[in-house]
């Protein structure tokens, strides 16, 4: 009845005419029109790009979860970009790991290039030398498989490393069966773990991260290095 149709249609009454008179109006001051438009444009693209900015600064769009925990170690002579991170040579970081009573961990990294081979291709790929302790500093996770543990940089565990999200995806088509298999680097087998978040971008652009226990990174003095740690509780990154 009636009734019944007027309560279903009150909430969203005929608009036509609305419209109809919002479009001569519209149409009869062109300039008018044109400049509200242009106006409305510039307000979102504006609005986006503060979102971005509050977005990257909370981070978000970091590498980072540990975004109140995590600092960059680095000399102050360096010059540091976003996402970059100044090197330290490994003397420094050893007296660092060892005297240090603010940091409650130490994770170290550096890039290199390596002949990546399975039983189907060969090809160079970039690699990240990782210390296990990495992927807790920064809080990344396992997009597959798991990320690497302590129990990882033992003396007489396997060679193991971790693929790149996008790695994975296009030298080996989104295999979900990758764990567990072998990829050899520059020669020696590796065993992969798992395939890191698409957010793991630390360092950028690298194909696949290669553990490293921290105990040869550190002996190695013809390497320099870039280093995150978590702090104490209780510490500030000014301690």
């Amino acid at each position: 009845n009636d009734a019944v149709r007027d309560i279903w249609t009150w909430p969203f009454p005929p608009m036509g005419g609305d419209i109809r008179h919002a479009s001569r109006a519209l149409s009869a001051s062109p300039w008018f029109t044109g400049i509200a438009i242009l106006s409305l444009a510039i307000a979102v693209c504006v609005a986006s790009g503060v979102v971005s900015v509050l977005d990257a600064s909370h981070g978000r769009n970091t590498p980072f979860r540990n975004i109140d925990r995590a600092v960059v170690l680095y000399r102050p002579d360096a010059e540091l970009d976003q996402g970059k991170f100044g090197a330290l040579p490994p003397a420094v970081l050893e007296r660092v790991s060892r005297e240090s009573r603010t940091l409650s961990s130490l994770a170290l990294f550096n890039q290199d290039q390596v002949n990546a081979r399975t039983e189907d291709w060969s090809s160079i790929a970039l690699v990240a030398n990782v210390s296990s302790a990495l992927p807790r500093v920064i809080g990344v996770r396992a997009s597959l498989g798991r990320t690497f543990v302590d129990a990882d940089d033992a003396p007489g565990a396997p060679p193991s490393a971790m693929l790149a999200y996008s790695y994975w995806r296009t030298r080996f088509a989104g295999d979900s069966g990758v764990v567990g298999r072998l990829i050899v680097l520059d020669g020696t087998p590796h065993l992969v773990l798992g395939v890191l978040e698409p957010r793991a971008q630390l360092p950028s652009h690298v194909d696949l991260w290669r553990l490293r226990p921290l105990r040869q990174m550190l002996a190695d003095t013809t390497a320099y290095l870039s280093a995150v740690a978590l702090l104490s509780p209780g510490a500030n990154a000014k301690s």
